[in-house]
């Protein structure tokens, strides 16, 4: 905080590096006042003359169009203009005025946008703050909802870029703004959810990142986890008694309750029912598992797809064929993944298991032919291979990809960190090993820690001959 006015210009603006005033940025002006406020809130308080010169010059980007350097377009404009007004309002400003303005223009506004808007209605006049349920809606109407998680999308243009943004910084800010407005909406839990997921070392990728999502889950902690943790949870499923667990510290183990269904239990209804007894607040997810008698025929999309397509050599070129594939021992087929990502997902795994007269070929091996089956191999997975802090000797794609593959008799397996909406390709080749008839499970993709996330393809079938 005392170092603050070594980036302060003459006009109050605050720049990255060198404090002058043609290269004062207003979106790093928005953002000082904000964190400004956010330590007054904590019991820090800034320089009183820095503070007033850094209000003066953003009371005049609020109210006028100059002072804008040419790169911002209308769209970054209003959306610093809204967090502007945020925090104009939170240190007990009227601006009315603005915000009716920016609310009749909203349009302009990403999710970020909106989200700090919609606080500061919510802190203006009766008049401003009756329309918040509008815009309330208008931000949920955007909302990417799975079993577990809530997330927030949308399509931005290249002047964000200019204002830091990323889908993870707007979702963490949106959780606040829930928070501020509604700390009951029944997006807030799951949103909670999504954001603590996009965390990885403890951390997420960037500073703009860690400061919105940490300051979201403060928020939250004050709201819903303010109580000690000293709680025990007993578990029903209708008449059968599933036994009870004790919790006392926030960062205790997971627990599981478990039950195998009998035959008995077929076409009975049954309530799951969990008693919790004590302080603090109880997470928990109910999941069941079950196997088919037999194998369903169409795909699954539960928040992800994923598409298998085989091809065989005929020549130089791979031919595509369906799912009842003849092959000769030797033969050598090429197998297709496609996969569609609607939303981003953290650690996903696919499955593609072979039939059992099948075996990948795994080219990195001496003893593999490569010749052939290397021409089928690849991997577009749509993501850019960058440096990446966690793992600095090598990077990682960060922004989307199957970095892994693991090759194993029964299946292959591709594993990703994390993956950006998108359509996704895998490829690999495998070669017919024996002679007869076998079954192709569907292959598979889901969140390893939201298994309710997934996708499944449909079954194949192979017939084998000699050569």
């Amino acid at each position: 905080l005392g170092d603050a006015g070594l980036f302060q210009a003459s006009n109050g603006g605050f720049a990255y590096w060198k404090p002058q005033t043609e290269l004062v940025d207003p979106y790093l002006s928005a953002y000082s006042s904000l964190a400004f406020q956010w330590l007054r809130e904590s019991g820090y308080e800034a320089n009183a003359q820095v503070d007033e010169k850094l209000s003066a010059y953003l009371n005049q980007l609020l109210s006028k169009d100059q002072g804008w350097p040419w790169y911002y377009s209308d769209r970054s404009k209003a959306i610093v203009r809204a967090m502007i007004a945020y925090v104009m309002t939170r240190r007990g400003q009227q601006v009315d005025a603005p915000v009716s303005r920016l609310f009749d223009d909203r349009k302009l506004l990403s999710l970020f946008g909106k989200g700090f808007l919609m606080m500061a209605m919510q802190h203006s006049g009766e008049g401003v703050r009756a329309q918040v349920p509008v815009l309330k809606q208008e931000i949920v109407n955007r909302a990417e909802i799975t079993s577990d998680k809530v997330q927030f999308r949308e399509a931005v243009d290249d002047g964000f870029s200019r204002i830091l943004h990323s889908g993870t910084r707007t979702n963490c800010l949106l959780l606040t703004a829930m928070l501020d407005i509604e700390p009951s909406a029944q997006q807030v839990t799951p949103l909670m959810r999504f954001v603590s997921t996009t965390r990885k070392a403890n951390r997420w990728n960037n500073t703009q990142e860690n400061l919105y999502c940490l300051n979201a889950m403060r928020d939250y902690a004050k709201v819903y986890e303010h109580e000690p943790i000293d709680f025990k949870v007993s578990g029903k499923l209708g008449e059968h008694e599933l036994g009870e667990l004790s919790f006392d510290k926030p960062d205790a183990t997971p627990q599981v309750l478990h039950y195998d269904f009998a035959a008995s239990d077929a076409g009975r209804k049954s309530e799951l029912t969990l008693d919790k007894q004590g302080s603090g607040r109880l997470y928990y997810s109910a999941r069941l598992q079950l196997a088919y008698q037999q194998p369903r025929l169409d795909a699954v999309n539960a928040g992800m797809t994923i598409e298998r397509h085989y091809f065989i050599k005929q020549g130089k070129a791979w031919q595509p064929v369906g799912t009842q594939v003849k092959l000769k021992r030797g033969d050598l087929v090429r197998v297709q993944l496609k996969v569609g990502i609607p939303a981003e997902r953290v650690f996903v795994a696919v499955n593609d298991a072979l039939p059992a007269g099948l075996e990948p070929v795994n080219t990195a091996l001496a003893s593999a032919s490569t010749v052939d089956a290397a021409s089928g191999e690849g991997n577009d997975s749509g993501g850019a291979y960058i440096w990446n802090e966690d793992d600095y000797w090598y990077g990682a794609y960060r922004s989307g990809g199957f970095y892994h593959r693991e090759m194993r008799l029964q299946a292959v397996q591709y594993f990703a960190d994390f993956i950006a909406p998108g359509n996704y390709e895998l490829n690999y080749v495998a070669q017919a090993i024996a002679t007869g008839t076998f079954n192709a499970n569907p292959t598979r993709i889901e969140e390893m820690y939201s298994p309710e996330t997934y996708g499944k393809g449909v079954p194949a079938k192979f017939f084998i001959d000699e050569p």
